[in-house]
């Protein structure tokens, strides 16, 4: 059975970061839309809300009568598709969470980050609180696709957007969000060290935060879609059916 999915990706990305994922997904029958949400790619450096990018989605659904789909976010959009859904659950067929945000009411990303990454933010912030910035080379090599080749990672990072952070400090209000009755899925890349700290873990840490999800581990970095695009998107496979 075909299936179709809407890709939403994280910071520091565009919708392009999903193409040879979606390559591998159409090779094998499916339908797959990607995104770009507000004040990424060539609209990067706006600072835009959640909200923004929230309405982006929205809009690019209802423009191309998206409908029994299965939504997808990485990263930060875990929290863009958890507010998508509450707009137009009746379109979703099923959430797909891959190392991503699950925020509970009156939280933000920030408040979840381990210490070091909230100094990063904090340092970056400061420097540029209304503009633009970017990662570095050695922390997205070395943090972000550790599970990938020099190659790969050079390539990966030439594909990156800067983008603005405020995102990270908005408190987001989730009540509506966790009574919805949509099947969730949670891609958990076992690789993946962003989060990494004596406490806190993709999994169980945001997983346990959802209503009985189906979870589905592989081996991966948290920029997967780059490093690891056929696992990806045979993960996905998995991940959407009913």
């Amino acid at each position: 059975m075909s299936t179709t999915f809407v890709l939403v990706h994280g910071g520091w990305h565009d919708g392009s970061c999903w193409e040879r994922t979606i390559a591998y997904l159409q090779a094998a029958g499916h339908r797959a839309y990607a995104p770009t949400l507000a004040g990424h790619g060539v609209a990067g450096g706006e600072a835009v809300t959640l909200g923004n990018c929230v309405a982006s989605v929205l809009n690019y659904i209802t423009e191309r009568r998206l409908d029994d789909f299965v939504l997808v976010g990485h990263s930060i959009a875990g929290i863009v598709i958890a507010k998508v859904a509450e707009q137009c659950p009746e379109r979703v067929r099923r959430l797909v969470f891959q190392n991503a945000y699950v925020l509970r009411d009156g939280e933000s990303v920030y408040d979840l980050l381990p210490a070091s990454l909230q100094q990063m933010l904090d340092g970056l912030h400061a420097a540029s609180p209304t503009a633009e910035v970017s990662l570095d080379f050695e922390t997205f090599r070395n943090v972000f696709i550790n599970d990938a080749d020099d190659e790969t990672a050079k390539w990966a990072f030439s594909q990156l957007c800067p983008g603005t952070i405020n995102r990270q400090y908005e408190k987001v209000e989730m009540k509506r969000f966790h009574t919805l009755d949509i099947p969730i899925s949670y891609i958990h890349c076992t690789d993946d060290v962003t989060m990494a700290s004596a406490d806190w873990r993709w999994h169980p840490d945001m997983t346990g935060r959802l209503r009985d999800p189906r979870v589905i581990e592989i081996p991966g970095s948290h920029e997967v879609c780059f490093s690891n695009p056929r696992r990806l998107a045979e993960a996905l496979i998995e991940a959407s059916k009913r």
